[in-house]
């Protein structure tokens, strides 16, 4: 809501879309889902609350299927893009920059970050209750300019 109220353009583009992704306990189909502007992967078939049905993944899969339906679509690629795991590398490897947030025992960001592919990288507790992370938010929205 931050960005959007800024005047940032924040993408939704390839809702509901499937995207399989390889695990080592075979392939998980997942359907791509929106949570006001910000995107997540979810057991097929599931809605909701983030929680309810949220798939953790390391796949760059999801962000490329975003990218490639917003340039299939002729709109706007990203300038930026923020988040966690695959979301950030695999923008990062298609040269659009990113900045992430990464739980300490989680290497791939900070190594994408050594290979300036990753901006910016926060550590953090992943497992920490999601309230706890307002002063972070708020801390970064002041340091972009964004905050309301």
């Amino acid at each position: 809501d931050a960005l959007s109220s800024a005047g940032c353009p924040v993408l939704t583009s390839a809702y509901g879309a499937r995207v399989d992704i390889a695990t080592r306990f075979g392939v998980r189909t997942c359907t791509l889902d929106y949570v006001r502007g910000v995107a997540l992967m979810r057991e097929a078939g599931v809605r909701g609350a983030p929680a309810v049905g949220g798939v953790h993944t390391h796949s760059p899969l999801p962000v490329r299927t975003v990218l490639a339906a917003a340039a299939d679509a002729s709109g706007p690629l990203p300038g930026l893009v923020i988040g966690d795991h695959g979301w950030v590398c695999g923008a990062g490897q298609l040269g659009i920059e990113a900045i992430g947030l990464a739980d300490t025992d989680d290497p791939a960001l900070f190594v994408g970050q050594a290979e300036g592919r990753v901006c910016e990288v926060v550590p953090l507790d992943d497992a920490a209750r999601p309230a706890s992370y307002r002063p972070l938010a708020r801390y970064v929205l002041n340091r972009a300019s964004l905050s309301r």
